[in-house]
């Protein structure tokens, strides 16, 4: 049994369901972790002790916050070590383990888990050790010394928003009727799917070569746990996208890869960024709750 949320209440209320003797691990959008506060600290605090929720670190989570350890400061930040090191002290104190890379979940959901590439493995023990020194450091470069570099990360996301960028440039000339093109099986998600084993193989599996059956357990994973979250959100994307004219935003990629993660259907999704309420897909699938509602529960 996993976690179902239902959010369908006239008053707002979220009635979870679950299994008490399994409490569910719940993660978190990046921008709630930057804002907790006291205030959040004291209710995540409070909601492990009397819920038993199990606190997770999402490897998007540890990209974002780490890429932007060495920025400049600016006018917005006037010291973003400070800000995003206050960030990782709250993860090391707070959170309990570390979750799978969303690419890895997807390979493995999709019977392709021996062709993961190598760079989607998590090393937990790696990363927890990383989160320790990062909470501890009292510098920029303290964390440089050991070998932690935010230009890294910083490269990896420039590199992972140009290859979908181009995949949105594609749709946009490629595309002729939105909702056909757009629709579940539909040309473009086929395309889609591919970029996306490319991607979590390192470029080693191409979608049209997979034997039929394996293509068919790829459709199918993205019409279950997880998969079928991901392409409701990407279809609503898409189509804001292209059919209505808004920017291209590469982060929007990157928030929406989180939700290959909520394959694991022990695991629930706090988020306060409007764009994964603007749909519901049921209390199965849409085991995503609102920041503000999961802190006053």
């Amino acid at each position: 049994m996993g976690v179902d949320v239902d959010s369908t209440d006239p008053d707002g209320v979220v009635h979870l369901r679950y299994d008490s003797t399994r409490p569910p691990g719940v993660f978190f959008d990046t921008n709630v972790i930057l804002g907790l506060g006291d205030a959040g600290e004291a209710a995540l605090r409070r909601l492990k002790a009397e819920c038993g929720f199990r606190f997770c670190f999402s490897m998007l989570n540890f990209v974002e916050l780490l890429s932007h350890l060495s920025d400049a400061p600016s006018k917005k930040t006037a010291n973003p070590f400070g800000k995003y090191r206050a960030a990782f002290r709250r993860v090391y104190s707070l959170f309990d383990r570390v979750l799978p890379s969303a690419e890895s979940m997807l390979m493995r959901g999709v019977g392709l888990k021996e062709s993961t590439g190598k760079m989607w493995i998590v090393d937990g023990a790696s990363i927890e050790y990383q989160v320790k020194v990062i909470a501890q450091a009292d510098s920029l470069e303290d964390v440089l010394k050991v070998g932690i570099s935010p230009a890294h990360y910083k490269m990896l996301r420039a590199i992972g928003a140009k290859s979908f960028l181009g995949v949105v440039a594609e749709a946009r000339n490629t595309v002729t009727d939105p909702v056909k093109d757009l629709e579940a099986g539909g040309r473009l998600l086929r395309r889609f799917y591919g970029y996306l084993i490319f991607r979590a193989s390192n470029e080693a599996i191409h979608f049209e070569k997979l034997s039929d059956d394996q293509k068919l357990a790829v459709i199918a994973f993205f019409d279950q746990a997880g998969g079928k979250m991901f392409v409701s959100h990407f279809l609503k994307l898409l189509i804001r996208m292209i059919h209505d004219g808004a920017k291209d935003d590469a982060n929007d990629f990157y928030d929406m890869l989180q939700l290959l993660l909520l394959a694991d259907t022990n695991l629930l999704f706090v988020t306060d960024d409007r764009p994964f309420f603007q749909y519901y897909v049921g209390t199965e699938h849409h085991r995503i709750v609102r920041w503000q509602r999961f802190k006053d529960a």
